[in-house]
């Protein structure tokens, strides 16, 4: 029989794991990941503390292209320079104008649309945006330009978890993990999916991996993967 102090000392410990649980679907639902859930390219499109774009501010941003047959599309070709186009979209991130940084996302892959960074640009952005089909449509068309774009299969598993597509976003990180089997933040994202699907020795593996490649690891994930002696 354990002592009263014990079995509150377990209860507390339940209670803590379940917290950390909540906390971090909530994290990831949220897409308020911080760094240690992104790719650490220094082109991450993903602005924080700014307001969600309106659905018709976002379709204005996208008219130069459309979304069918779960590719992208430019509707027409445009004169400017994809990489001035390039530029200006990382710069209006920088100053939190989304709005402004997808319509120049858009008009790099007007002027070429064989650049499959444009479209992994605006897939992020889509996806901070909840917009995850089209989003999901951006990374896929960039992944039928470059197979091997590592940010363009993140992205991908990234719209597929955020859709429910748990075992395709597994899928997705896994293949990029077999390109580049040091990157921490898929690392850290399959240690989290599959911590929440149960498998708790896989995530154990991939923590450890991330760890290794120096990923920044949510606080809540250790205390999830942490032994706590059954009742």
């Amino acid at each position: 029989m354990r002592s009263e102090t014990e079995q509150i000392s377990v209860r507390t410990s339940v209670a803590r794991v379940v917290l950390a649980a909540a906390t971090l679907t909530l994290v990831l639902a949220s897409g308020e990941v911080g760094p240690e859930l992104r790719t650490d390219s220094p082109r991450d499109s993903e602005v924080s503390g700014t307001a969600a774009l309106s659905p018709g501010e976002l379709e204005r941003a996208l008219a130069g292209v459309v979304f069918e047959g779960g590719r992208v599309r430019p509707r027409g070709l445009t004169a400017s320079s994809a990489e001035t186009s390039m530029a200006e979209g990382f710069a209006e991130l920088r100053k939190g104008r989304r709005m402004a940084a997808v319509a120049a996302f858009v008009r790099a892959l007007q002027a070429d649309p064989s650049r499959p960074e444009a479209y992994v640009e605006l897939g992020r952005v889509l996806v901070g945006e909840g917009r995850e089909e089209r989003a999901l449509a951006a990374f896929r068309t960039a992944l039928d330009l470059d197979p091997d774009s590592v940010d363009a299969r993140f992205g991908e598993g990234r719209a597929l978890h955020r859709l429910g597509q748990v075992r395709e976003a597994l899928a997705s990180w896994r293949a990029l993990l077999r390109r580049e089997a040091d990157h921490g933040p898929a690392h850290v994202r399959m240690a989290v999916l599959l911590q929440q699907t149960g498998d708790r020795e896989g995530a154990r593996h991939h923590l450890e991996r991330a760890r290794r490649a120096g990923a920044r690891i949510p606080a809540a994930l250790p205390a999830l993967l942490g032994e706590i002696e059954a009742p």
